[in-house]
């Protein structure tokens, strides 16, 4: 993970606050009051009005793995099998 990626390439975190709340890291990467590591969705409309630079960085891509759960027995409304069936096709890998 991120975490010791850096930890290998001797850079040491000294966080001063640990949340999930990301628009309270945003608004504070905007007070200047530090930086984060983001998606990319979570800050385009405030690096597109300039209130937030993207740093580059020399770091492996970061894998994102997400699952999606239902009953097996349950019935499915149309929208929700065209959701599961969108998925299949668009997310998921072709060895799956």
């Amino acid at each position: 993970d991120l975490e010791q990626e850096l930890i290998g390439r001797g850079v040491e975190l000294h966080p001063f606050l640990e949340t999930g709340n990301t628009e309270l890291i945003v608004n504070l990467v905007q007070q200047n009051l530090g930086v984060s590591f983001l998606p990319e969705y979570t800050v385009k409309e405030q690096v597109a009005k300039g209130t937030i630079a993207v740093l580059d960085v020399d770091f492996p891509p970061v894998e994102m793995w997400s699952q999606m759960v239902y009953h097996k027995n349950k019935w499915l409304t149309p929208q929700m099998k065209l959701f599961i069936r969108l998925v299949k096709e668009h997310l998921m890998p072709d060895d799956i």
